[in-house]
């Protein structure tokens, strides 16, 4: 896979991006009536949790 280069700026308006789009399937899914769907939108929930603290990782390497 190739390499990807991000300044600060960028890792930290990913983070803020992930952060917002988690905080809005979470509403979504408690919104959801249907289980299997609310299920669904749960589990991107926990994907998007996860690769914002991978950008976070990343952003702190990123610093002297």
């Amino acid at each position: 896979m190739p390499s990807v280069e991000l300044t600060d700026t960028e890792l930290n308006d990913t983070c803020m991006a992930l952060r917002m789009a988690a905080r809005q399937a979470q509403r979504d899914a408690s919104a959801q009536p249907d289980r299997r769907i609310a299920s669904a939108i749960a589990a991107d929930v926990v994907r998007y949790t996860a690769l914002e603290a991978r950008f976070q990782e990343a952003r702190q390497q990123e610093r002297p």
